[in-house]
């Protein structure tokens, strides 16, 4: 079993993230370091206490053997982890368990299995002090995150005026939290959404004054020149959410944004199968921010910081929660960890904040590059050369951190004994798909086979029999 990384401070002991374990400088070769030959358990590298990360690897270069499966492994603290496929699951929520955490998996596409727990954004009125009027508008602006249809800011502005008076008209006057986003959904999509809202405003005489203001702002619109785009635009923030399946994972939560905000050991699986990443990346918007909103309500750092796994981050776009947990989230108690294939896709995201991104993370990291594309500008930020990125073996690694570039051999929680014992077979490669013990989510409605069977096709990949979860060492 690992005992985990800890500097101290005073009487109080941190852990610290591993990252790798730094070569000698004869294994070091075309690096100009000058590095001492350490004893073994001396040369593992751990990131610095409280710093956001960023890791830079191209599509299969392992990055969860090397680096997400490590630390949900041994970080002590809570996590949110975006997992794709949901191999993280599946490997490490036995551990999460035995580090005395709650183990948490939003999944309405049943890739781990038929049940997923379920979290309404709309609990957000039950965070010490929330606020109506302003949570509705945050809300609206959740579900329009990314959806925009149109270049004039107009068409969003007012489809989300709508949709934030519409939300207050329902928590004020009508629904509990879990029946808020139904209602809506229904009330956007009638059949003649502008004669209801206008009986509405006839009949609900003493309508809360932001609804009554919003509605009768829609409703002045011209009839037909922009009545008709606005709700068009309001409408089009709902595409994703149609389906059964998904409407279920956003029912009564099953665990508590109170226990997100007080830091309560809490590590929540956030699954989405790579055949939806692009028609439903919405959903893992939705939840992050709902998330993040959450964590931003404390009033104390926590002793353990709430650890942010993002990978894939480009599939989320221009994702301004992300850019603000990066650069402020430090404040709330918040380590962001995000994963990028190449330098490319963050600059595609956010041309005028990348530079942004990169300097608030305390650690840098990048595996091999496959072409000179691929390694332009990391040679600067790393101050090597292109051809060491591109010749660099599949086992090492470049670490940035404290204006330090240091050249390290990954990890690996299948062959490196400080992992044994932890992990659960990758049904990726081999192994069988985990029970669930203890879930509380609702059974979502199936609506087809599960995504399971992308495993069985997935089989014999390389080191699969590692993947069995044999213990080297």
């Amino acid at each position: 079993m690992i005992a985990p990384v800890h500097s101290t401070e005073g009487k109080k002991k941190r852990y610290r993230i591993p990252l790798g374990r730094k070569k000698t400088t004869s294994q070091a070769i075309g690096f100009q370091a000058a590095l001492k030959s350490d004893r073994p358990k001396q040369n593992l590298l751990v990131a610095p206490n409280e710093k956001h990360l960023i890791t830079i690897a191209p599509t299969g270069a392992g990055k969860f053997r090397s680096v997400l499966a490590p630390e949900l492994l041994t970080y002590p603290g809570p996590v949110v982890c975006v997992d794709i496929k949901g191999e993280a699951y599946a490997v490490t929520a036995r551990r999460r368990r035995e580090l005395g955490q709650r183990v948490v998996r939003l999944d309405p596409f049943q890739v781990i299995g038929a049940s997923s727990d379920s979290l309404n954004l709309f609990d957000l009125f039950k965070l010490p002090n929330a606020d109506l009027e302003s949570d509705a508008q945050m809300i609206s602006s959740i579900l329009a995150g990314g959806a925009s249809i149109a270049k004039d800011p107009f068409w969003d502005i007012s489809a989300g005026g709508l949709v934030s008076g519409l939300i207050v008209y329902l928590a004020h006057h009508r629904d509990q939290a879990h029946q808020i986003l139904k209602s809506l959904r229904e009330m956007i999509y009638a059949d003649d959404t502008d004669y209801q809202l206008a009986v509405l405003l006839d009949t609900c005489k003493a309508m809360h004054p932001m609804a009554r203001g919003e509605i009768a702002a829609y409703l002045t619109h011209p009839e037909r020149e922009t009545r008709p785009s606005v709700l068009s635009t309001a409408r089009s923030y709902f595409k994703a959410l149609f389906s059964q399946r998904v409407e279920a994972s956003f029912a009564e939560s099953t665990f508590s944004l109170v226990d997100i905000a007080e830091s309560e050991p809490i590590s929540v699986y956030l699954v989405l199968p790579p055949n939806k990443l692009q028609s439903h990346n919405r959903l893992i918007r939705l939840w992050v921010t709902t998330l993040m909103s959450a964590i931003t309500s404390r009033r104390q750092i926590p002793d353990w910081p709430t650890l942010f796994l993002i990978d894939e981050a480009s599939q989320l776009g221009n994702f301004a929660p992300l850019v603000q947990a990066i650069t402020l989230g430090r404040g709330y108690g918040v380590r962001v960890h995000s994963f990028w294939q190449d330098l490319s896709q963050l600059m595609t995201c956010y041309p005028t904040e990348w530079r942004t991104i990169i300097n608030n993370c305390g650690v840098k990291q990048v595996f091999g590059q496959t072409d000179a594309f691929m390694a332009a500008g990391l040679d600067e930020l790393f101050q090597v050369s292109i051809k060491s990125l591109i010749k660099m073996h599949r086992k090492d690694q470049l670490i940035l951190r404290q204006s330090e570039t240091v050249h390290a051999t990954k990890l690996d929680y299948l062959k490196d004994r400080m992992f044994a014992g932890m992990f659960d077979p990758n049904p990726y490669h081999g192994g069988h798909w985990p029970s669930l013990p203890g879930l509380e989510g609702p059974s979502i409605p199936s609506d087809g086979a599960t995504l399971q069977g992308i495993a069985q096709r997935q089989r014999g990949e390389d080191d699969g029999d590692l993947q069995k979860g044999v213990h080297h060492g």
